[in-house]
């Protein structure tokens, strides 16, 4: 073997080995073969990952330009010479491979071809696919065998290190994006635990000012900016339901009933029967929503003592029940926009509100949605 065809199959490997991008390497691999054989058609048929019987998944070639594949039209699925290739997977070198007893001719508008050399191409210990020459005039001899299975053996160990490469890619997109999804959790949980919590007191603190104010323009006034922080504070359960948020429901609702009690004479009780964490991310945020409004509420207008929270999962349904010792809905103003929010998240659901009174005093709302899938 000269000199000359071993330093084309020493640029070859070199080239090789530097290859990450998986089509490209196989399409160099088939080139360089061609070159270092003198070649005039080549190709690399990679096997169906899946298993199937005579199956190629690819079928990269040199040698036929564009409009002649056009012509001949889909690549072949591995029958024939190429079908005993896979079965047999061992080089195979012939004068005219139409004398080869597997060998079924070529679809029309295929070039003639005659001499041909196979070699299969193993990544690890598994058959990867089979690389095929054919078109050398003075056919393939022992040396162009020799040359092309170490071709094959080289590009075995490339593809093997391009696969190991975009694996590690993937593995790094799926870093980041865990990343990213764990910065959306960050951001989301400061929204609902800082921002949202010191707009909900500042509100509370203006709704309780209001009342000490005799002014009616001055009381009008701070009614709207209430109304803008409520709306704000909406706004943002929008964006932290879209951000994902993935904080514990069951832990949020407690943080709901400890930012109230800081407007209330005593701490509200908190009642959970059921599974709470079994609701979808859509329903949990309107209980979420439901506790926070209903507290607020009861901060704002009902002047109780004492107030109770009861969320209960079950019979296809859950409920969320705030109840208070405080005045009554009579003594409530008729325009409450947190009452007006918790019926159209109950008609969202096609579930209902109900507001009533309690005797001696107090107020008692139930506001409930069926649970699509529960029993």
């Amino acid at each position: 073997m000269d000199d000359q065809r071993w330093e084309h199959l020493l640029g070859a490997v070199t080239d090789l080995a530097a290859g990450r991008d998986l089509d490209e390497l196989i399409g160099s691999t088939v080139q360089r073969a061609c070159e270092v054989t003198g070649a005039r058609y080549g190709a690399l048929g990679v096997i169906d990952p899946a298993g199937r019987e005579h199956r190629l998944a690819q079928f990269t070639t040199h040698g036929i330009d564009d409009d002649t594949r056009a012509r001949i039209g889909d690549p072949p699925e591995g029958h024939g010479l190429l079908g005993h290739l896979i079965d047999h997977p061992h080089p195979l070198r012939l004068d005219d491979l139409r004398d080869h007893p597997s060998s079924v001719g070529f679809p029309p508008h295929h070039p003639p071809m005659s001499s041909f050399l196979g070699v299969p191409v193993h990544v690890g210990d598994a058959v990867y696919g089979n690389l095929y020459l054919a078109g050398k005039d003075s056919g393939f001899d022992a040396a162009d065998e020799r040359l092309v299975i170490a071709l094959a053996a080289a590009a075995g160990v490339a593809i093997a290190n391009a696969q190991l490469y975009a694996a590690v890619l993937d593995a790094r997109e799926e870093h980041a994006q865990l990343a990213v999804y764990a910065d959306r959790d960050r951001i989301a949980r400061d929204l609902h635990d800082v921002v949202i919590q010191r707009l909900f007191a500042t509100g509370l603190s203006l709704d309780r000012s209001s009342r000490r104010i005799e002014d009616p323009s001055a009381s009008e006034r701070l009614a709207e900016a209430i109304e803008e922080i409520d709306g704000t504070i909406r706004e943002i359960r929008r964006t932290i339901f879209e951000l994902g948020d993935r904080t514990d429901l069951v832990s949020a609702v407690h943080r709901v009933v400890e930012t109230a009690s800081e407007s209330l004479e005593h701490p509200p009780e908190l009642e959970i029967e059921g599974d709470l964490e079994a609701l979808d991310p859509a329903l949990g945020q309107h209980v979420l929503a439901v506790v926070r409004e209903g507290l607020a509420n009861v901060a704002r207008h009902a002047r109780a003592e004492h107030a109770t929270v009861e969320i209960r999962v079950g019979g296809g349904e859950v409920s969320v029940r705030v109840v208070d010792d405080g005045r009554g809905i009579v003594a409530r103003p008729r325009r409450d926009s947190g009452l007006r929010n918790l019926r159209e998240r109950a008609q969202a659901r096609g579930g209902s509100v109900a507001v009533t009174p309690l005797a001696p005093g107090g107020t008692q709302l139930i506001w409930r949605v069926p649970v699509v899938g529960r029993p």
